[in-house]
Order: C-alpha cells, then structure tokens, then sequence
C-alpha cells in the first residue's frame, strides 16, 4: 500500500457499502450511532489491516458529528444523511484552530466570509470533496465552515491549491497543505 503512495478507492467504496462512514452520525439519519468504545474497537481492527485507509476514513466522522450537531437547519438535511452513506466524503482544514499567528484567516463578506492563508495539514485531499473549516477573524474569533473541497475530490481552483506533503508514515493518505486565495465559505452553524 504505502509503495504505491495511494489508498485504493475501493477500500473507501467498501467502508461506505458496508455502512461505515456513518459510524458516528445519528440512526435517524442512517448513521450507526456506535458507542465510543466500540467505534475504538472498530478503528483498532481497520488501522491493523489498513492505516492509510483508516486515516483517510477517520477524518470524516469528526464533520458528521459537526453536521450533526449544527443548528443550520438546511445544512444538516442537506449533508447528514449523504455523509452517513458515504455519498459525500469529508476531511478537516483546522488551521485556524493553531496558536500563534493565524495560519488560516476569515474576512467578513456579504454571506458570510472569504478564507486567505494555508491549512498546514489536510488529509484525504484525493477522496474527499467536504471540508470542515476552521480560520480566524481579525478579532481571534474561530469560524467553522463546511465548504466543497475544490469542486471534487483532490481538484484544485483558482481559489484552493494543494501542496502534497512528504510523510513520514501514511504517505497513501494524500495528505497536504492548502492554501486559500480569496475563497468564499459560509459559517457551519
């Protein structure tokens, strides 16, 4: 797996018939609600037989409880139940999450806000075509943002661009930085 510096897309296909892009998302939704302990259980089992696999994988269940638990209405009866069915594949941009300097900045604009800067640390840029979100404001405040992953999995735009990192381990996990020019995004909750 790790020579060829790919995750084969039939494993991802394959967590998604079977149900498991829905581990953490709510029944009501198609989710499978698994208790923590059993959803580690799960992990520990799938990363034994796949660790890019499951790194890739995992990034998306931390924007189905986002998604979940958000109180925009038309976002989570939008997104929930295709994140559940693996439809929609997610991966997180938490730079603005760092200390220091803001890495990732959110400027207001009409509708909501215009993202500039890099997210050091993306995983799944290939498979994925969600972004959960997190720059600063001028004033520290944290945005979150669900946003599409330049228009389909691991497509760069005129306003994302992504830089593939060297790693050390998990080099199959298209793992990247992205770097954010005047891209619009809409806050998640």
């Amino acid at each position: 797996m790790e020579a060829s510096q790919r995750v084969p897309p039939e494993h991802l296909d394959l967590l998604a018939a079977e149900g498991f892009y829905g581990l953490a998302g709510p029944r009501e939704a198609g989710g499978l609600d698994v208790p923590l302990a059993a959803a580690g259980q799960i992990i520990e089992i799938l990363a034994g037989a796949c660790l890019s696999t499951t790194f890739v994988w995992m990034q998306h269940h931390g924007v189905v409880r986002a998604v979940a638990e958000t109180a925009n209405g038309a976002l989570r009866q939008a997104m929930l139940g295709p994140l559940c069915r693996g439809e929609r594949r997610a991966g997180v941009a938490l730079a603005g999450l760092l200390p220091g300097p803001p890495r990732l900045r959110a400027r207001p604009a009409e509708g909501g806000y215009v993202l500039d800067g890099t997210s050091p640390w993306v995983t799944g840029w290939r498979y994925i075509d969600i972004l959960y979100v997190a720059a600063r404001r001028e004033d520290a405040t944290i945005v979150w943002a669900v946003l599409d992953a330049g228009g389909g999995p691991g497509r760069a735009t005129p306003t994302i661009t992504a830089e593939p990192l060297d790693m050390v381990a998990v080099m199959a996990s298209s793992t990247v930085e992205l770097s954010f020019t005047g891209h619009p995004s809409r806050p998640a909750g």
